[in-house]
């Protein structure tokens, strides 16, 4: 089934995109393809940002680095026209606006809006309930499918924010380890949970 049918039929479906790991676009709980580099990481900046306008020279020296096309923003619109056509056009969920895009987030799930969320609700909750703030913290590492946005290594902007997001898995790993010990937990069974997590 493509993204077009299923955005099309009765009710508004989930669409899900996962960064952590590798990429996956989902509509209705089906997998789309978003075909080629250039539009996943075109999709990868815009989940990344959410909600927030990215503008379009964001996209040229992500996708092009310091070589971009001549007519840099055409490239970019007929790119977006692509990616809107791979999640069910007119409804896919992308808007422009003044000089860049954005993604809509009521239309979209994105993993890494979750586990920042997850983080933010520990750190609320840890000083009240450790408990609580670690079972946060566990539910946010277990998203993680391996290591995010290793696809796009070679393109500067997406890859420093692979290593950020790199960095963000090792913060959660060490506050939910805080968190089982301020929980009472003894240090072998917080080690040992922690395995599991990982596992």
């Amino acid at each position: 089934m493509t993204a077009r049918e299923l955005a099309t039929g009765r009710g508004r479906p989930a669409r899900r995109i996962e960064l952590l790991g590798p990429m996956r676009v989902t509509v209705g709980g089906d997998e789309v393809e978003v075909r080629g580099t250039r539009r996943r990481a075109v999709l990868a900046l815009l989940a990344l940002q959410a909600g927030h306008v990215v503008a379009t020279d964001a996209f040229l020296d992500a996708v092009w680095g310091a070589g971009p096309p001549p007519s840099g923003r055409h490239a970019v619109m007929s790119l977006m026209s692509r990616l809107r056509g791979d999640l069910g056009g007119s409804r896919a969920g992308i808007e422009q606006v003044g000089g860049g895009y954005r993604l809509v987030p009521s239309s979209w799930e994105v993993d890494v809006a979750e586990v920042r969320g997850q983080l933010r609700r520990a750190r609320e909750v840890l000083a009240s309930d450790a408990s609580a703030a670690a079972d946060e913290l566990s539910s946010a590492l277990v998203r993680w499918r391996g290591p995010a946005l290793e696809e796009f290594a070679s393109m500067g902007p997406l890859a420093a924010q692979g290593v950020a997001l790199g960095e963000l898995r090792m913060t959660i790993e060490e506050e939910l380890i805080a968190a089982r010990l301020d929980g009472g937990e003894g240090a072998d069974l917080v080690e040992a949970s922690f395995q599991a997590v990982l596992a």
